[in-house]
Parts: structure tokens; C-alpha cells; sequence
């Protein structure tokens, strides 16, 4: 079942609530959100049942992997 967190560069996944992005980074990481997405992490979210994600650079393949495991529908693009 998809939630809300951060995937890693390596693919690995961390919940945490669709509001608290930015409290768990700082947290878990030491550092601000958009420092974590600069270092390859991507945000997962959602609206409703439709997963949506952020990310400025290309996916890893282990990222892509998890995210398709998670059901998310990823462009060529990315």
C-alpha cells in the first residue's frame, strides 16, 4: 500500500505523514527539505489515491524499481 516519505537514492523507503516531510528531514537527515531532493532522496505524496512525487534529477534505478513496486506511473523523462 503506497503512503507518504522519502525514497533514497539506493530505493529505500521511509513513511512518514503527508505533512511532516520537512520535520523528518531535518530529523533524520540534519538537513533542510530541498538539500535532501539536491542529494538524489525524492518526496512521495499524495492526493487522494493519485501518488505524486518530486524530483529535479533522474531516478535511480533502485529508486524506480521501488517506486513501480509502490505503484507509481514514471515517464521516460525521469
Amino acid at each position: 500500500m503506497w503512503t507518504a516519505g522519502w525514497l533514497s537514492y539506493s530505493g529505500q523507503f521511509y513513511p512518514c505523514s503527508c505533512w511532516e516531510h520537512d520535520e523528518w528531514t531535518r530529523k533524520n537527515l540534519s538537513v533542510e527539505s530541498n538539500e535532501a531532493e539536491e542529494k538524489g532522496w525524492v518526496r512521495l505524496w499524495g492526493v487522494g489515491e493519485i501518488p505524486e512525487f518530486s524530483s529535479e534529477r533522474r531516478l535511480s534505478e533502485w529508486q524506480r524499481e521501488t517506486m513501480t513496486r509502490m505503484g507509481f506511473t514514471i515517464g521516460d523523462d525521469l
